[in-house]
């Protein structure tokens, strides 16, 4: 009896083991040609508002009726828009502190404790608290805090980010956000003015406060039709090499304006 014992608990081990073999390779080839797994459902909706689409073809407006129109767009704009816009703060980490023999010449401990912070803006583009702004306002950022057209500051996190179109979408924690309406796209003119006299001035006013990018640049004022049928001008900073021209474009975007280097 006691020499068939080590037999017998032999081969319950053998058993035990092939057991374990056999479920591990099954469950290695469910992993590897099993179905995938169905991902959750989302229940978080995001409604944008859009403004009702307007036919323009129907009646084109005088030239006196779009230059009024056009003049007082951009203060309506900018008062309807006010109530969307926010301020984005961001804050890198400082990197670990070296010391004084190793670090840089003529750096200091309170501006290695300070790390680096930005201030940029974004509008609001869903009541669920979702912020459009440009992917290099928080590109590296450890800390993000948003302060809302009350004055109150919420903290962001990053929910998207596409580098190639420099935007990014942020989300805040917070009630009563009021999204900013999304024109109808056949209706806007971008970078178009409604007469050769406001498309002088913004050309001087771009070109006085950039003028690090923009000097010895040549104007050009470009005559283009609306939808609608009327004359607008727009304006382009020529003879400028292209790094320079990305460089201006850069800085008029982190300004908040549009810009195109073609």
């Amino acid at each position: 009896m006691n020499n068939n014992r080590p037999s017998f608990v032999w081969r319950l081990w053998l058993l035990v083991a092939q057991v374990i073999a056999v479920s591990a390779g099954l469950l290695i080839a469910w992993k590897a040609f099993g179905p995938e797994p169905v991902a959750p459902a989302r229940t978080d909706i995001v409604a944008l508002r859009e403004a009702p689409h307007t036919d323009t073809s129907a009646s084109a407006p005088n030239g006196k009726a779009v230059m009024t129109r056009l003049e007082g767009g951009f203060r309506a704009a900018a008062a309807k828009a006010s109530a969307s816009v926010v301020n984005i703060y961001t804050r890198k980490t400082p990197p670990r502190q070296l010391p004084g023999w190793l670090r840089p010449y003529g750096g200091s401990n309170e501006e290695a404790a300070q790390g680096q912070s930005s201030l940029g803006s974004g509008v609001i583009v869903a009541a669920q608290g979702f912020i459009l702004t440009n992917n290099h306002v928080v590109e590296g950022a450890d800390e993000i805090a948003v302060m809302l057209p009350g004055g109150k500051v919420a903290e962001a996190r990053v929910v998207g980010t596409d580098p190639e179109t420099d935007l990014a979408v942020l989300r805040v924690e917070a009630r009563g956000l009021q999204p900013i309406t999304f024109a109808d796209p056949a209706s806007v003119q971008i970078g178009a003015f409604s007469s050769t006299a406001i498309a002088d001035r913004e050309y001087a006013a771009v070109a006085g406060r950039f003028s690090q990018y923009a000097s010895g640049a040549e104007k050009r004022v470009t005559e283009v039709t609306s939808s609608s049928g009327s004359t607008l001008y727009r304006t382009t900073f020529t003879g400028l090499s292209r790094e320079r021209a990305v460089a201006f474009c850069n800085a008029l975007k982190a300004a908040g304006r549009d810009c195109i280097v073609r």
